[in-house]
């Protein structure tokens, strides 16, 4: 079976995207999705398979340390499968912001994506093609049939590009100026204790485990809303804002 064309690839998403309001946001990106599968339905279980086998290109092609770096530094950190489904969801973003993003990761600081959005993540896009079978494992089965017609590396490649370490900062800085400087602010957080010199901003993702024993816990209020802010005792630093730690009630001087 013939992997199905990128421009016909491409159409079906783009076409999918028309009409949701934020295709930035989880549910958004699931939209998305889910109109493709429908798309894909009506088009039949042939195109639903080659619609996968161009996925599965498209996968390898971005399988890319500059990628995931970016991945990483936008979720707070990124394993394998979160790198997966973050792929995902930056298909649901269309041609244009896919391939610009796979020549230059910090193009992405263009979305204008809120900071304290994590998520990123559209699991459902790996496997759209499903919508157009009957039994998840038919789709599953034609996949598998599909591929084992064509050569072994032709979905299946090694990382690409040059590792770094996500850590360093100014590594950071030097690949993604521009998310850098959305993901990297560091500044004082008003009210905190004396005993936290130059905290980072609740939004900077806490870059260690979260251990409850090693937590030191205070919250404040910043720009008309509740933040809650949580430093390591290991490493000082400050996770995203939103993460539970203290609700509103628990606000402390």
């Amino acid at each position: 079976m013939a992997i199905m064309d990128q421009d016909e690839f491409w159409a079906i998403v783009d076409r999918a995207r028309e009409g949701i309001e934020d295709t930035r946001t989880a549910e958004g990106a699931k939209q998305v999705a889910e109109k493709v599968g429908q798309r894909l339905a009506e088009l039949g279980r042939e195109a639903a398979v080659a619609f996968d086998l161009r996925y599965a290109v498209l996968d390898a092609e971005s399988y890319d340390w500059n990628l995931w770096g970016a991945a990483y530094l936008m979720r707070g950190g990124c394993s394998d499968d979160a790198f997966d489904y973050f792929r995902g969801w930056l298909v649901t973003q269309g041609r244009s912001i896919w391939e610009r993003a796979l020549r230059d990761p910090d193009t992405l600081a263009e979305l204008g994506i809120d900071p304290d959005d994590d998520f990123l993540l559209c699991e459902s896009m790996l496997s759209v093609g499903r919508a157009a079978f009957d039994e998840d494992a038919d789709f599953f089965d034609a996949v598998d049939a599909a591929r084992a017609e064509l050569p072994a590396d032709t979905f299946n490649g090694p990382l690409l590009g040059d590792d770094f370490d996500h850590e360093d900062d100014d590594a950071v800085h030097a690949r993604y100026p521009r998310l850098a400087e959305i993901y990297l602010q560091s500044e004082d957080v008003p009210g905190l204790p004396a005993s936290v010199p130059n905290a980072q901003s609740c939004q900077r993702a806490h870059r260690c485990t979260l251990m409850a024993a090693s937590l030191a816990r205070w919250a404040t209020r910043r720009s008309s809303r509740c933040v809650a802010v949580a430093r390591c005792l290991r490493c000082s630093l400050v996770p995203k804002s939103g993460c539970g730690v203290l609700s509103l009630d628990q606000l402390v001087p």
